[in-house]
């Protein structure tokens, strides 16, 4: 979450945490993102994904969005992310 992805969809950051991503990323493909995630949280490995969506506070025009995911290392190096 950035301050970017706050003016283009028009949710504020403080509506995001402790949601989930289909109550917190109004039109976007919701299903999609989670299966990225669920595979960087299974393999490890950093992916970028991206998608186009009609955004609340533009529905005239669709956006193109990049979502970045990372599996985060422990002190030690040791994937924070692994099942």
């Amino acid at each position: 979450m950035n301050d970017t992805m706050e003016r283009h969809d028009g949710v504020p950051r403080h509506r995001r945490f402790g949601r989930g991503l289909k109550d917190s990323l109004p039109a976007v493909e919701a299903e999609a993102l989670k299966v990225v995630m669920r595979q960087v949280l299974e393999s490890g490995t950093t992916t970028v994904h991206e998608y186009r969506a009609w955004p609340p506070a533009d529905r005239r025009r669709e956006h193109a969005f990049s979502a970045s995911f990372f599996c985060l290392q422990g002190a030690d190096g040791t994937p924070a992310c692994a099942p």
